[in-house]
């Protein structure tokens, strides 16, 4: 038969309070054109793949905030109105991170500050139509915020270092402004344009190429496929909650159960020691160990306070 402290001692080896998975951080960059005629490829593609960023170009019309905000239900949605017929852009943040929008008044670009594994990024959605100038003297305003950046976007800029067989000046200007500032194009070789070999849809940051994956989905109601860009050292914690479930009736029962076994071991600690002391220590362990040992741990959709915050 199993003395108390040999109970106790295997209900705590057995005890296990879940650990809350993590997830890559991931960004998806969608250059939409027409929104209308997309948003179902764009609500399919989030609920299935539930990415931590959204990044929406080419608008083709102006769109609520509101719209926005009723489709993204579970992000912080953030919009800027674009210069031409093409539209703004959307920068979409999932709610499990902490976020806060950067004031601009640049149109088309949108940067919010994120909290990621305790670090501040910069985030930021781009879109820079082909005959105006790169918006790099705010992108420098956005590096000098922290050096951790992401941008994604539609940029205009043709340039053979990120794998697109023709040059502008706007991809020799962005180029020159990456290789100083040590950032990189992550997604050099994906080919996201349908209409032509062309790479000016961006995902850039200063993680290295090998430590992220960039594909493009199969989503061809634009003339640009969705590229999704994973990063392998940027990890956030999945949304899930757990709570811990006690059967007291079972602790209960295991007590009343027990009651001999207790009441002897208590005697027998008297008779040799003379000292009920070091009993009500081992019965004090015991109790913590035998509420582990009847607690499971349950998945809950939202975890509640058990006080009100108004208390």
């Amino acid at each position: 038969m199993l003395s108390l402290q040999d109970l106790s001692f295997l209900w705590q080896q057995q005890y296990c309070q879940p650990e809350i998975p993590l997830t890559s951080l991931s960004i998806l960059h969608y250059n939409i054109r027409l929104f209308h005629s997309n948003q179902a490829n764009l609500v399919e593609i989030v609920n299935t793949i539930s990415p931590t960023i959204i990044s929406l170009n080419e608008l083709g019309t102006v769109v609520p905030t509101k719209t926005f905000k009723q489709l993204l239900f579970s992000y912080y949605v953030y919009v800027k109105e674009g210069t031409n017929s093409h539209g703004g852009v959307v920068l979409a943040i999932n709610k499990k991170l902490k976020c806060q929008p950067i004031s601009m008044n640049e149109p088309s670009i949108m940067a919010v500050c994120v909290i990621i594994e305790d670090h501040l990024f910069i985030v930021g959605s781009i879109y820079s139509p082909p005959t105006e100038s790169l918006p790099l003297t705010t992108m420098t305003t956005l590096l000098n915020e922290s050096r951790n950046l992401i941008l994604a976007g539609d940029f205009n800029a043709k340039h053979m270092d990120w794998k697109c067989p023709q040059v502008n000046t706007k991809g020799r200007l962005l180029s020159t402004r990456l290789n100083k500032n040590n950032l990189n194009v992550l997604n050099s070789r994906t080919k996201a344009s349908l209409r032509s070999d062309t790479a000016i849809d961006l995902i850039i940051s200063g993680e290295i190429p090998e430590t992220s994956e960039s594909q493009c989905l199969p989503y061809a109601g634009s003339d640009c496929l969705p590229i999704l860009t994973k990063f392998f050292n940027l990890n956030i914690s999945m949304d899930k909650h757990f709570v811990p479930r006690t059967y007291w009736k079972l602790y209960s029962s295991i007590l009343s159960i027990l009651y001999d076994q207790l009441q002897a071991e208590q005697e027998i600690l008297q008779m040799i020691s003379n000292n009920s002391f070091p009993w009500f220590l081992m019965f004090e362990q015991f109790l913590a160990a035998l509420k582990l040992g009847v607690t499971i741990w349950k998945e809950v959709k939202r975890k509640r306070p058990s006080i009100s915050p108004s208390i």
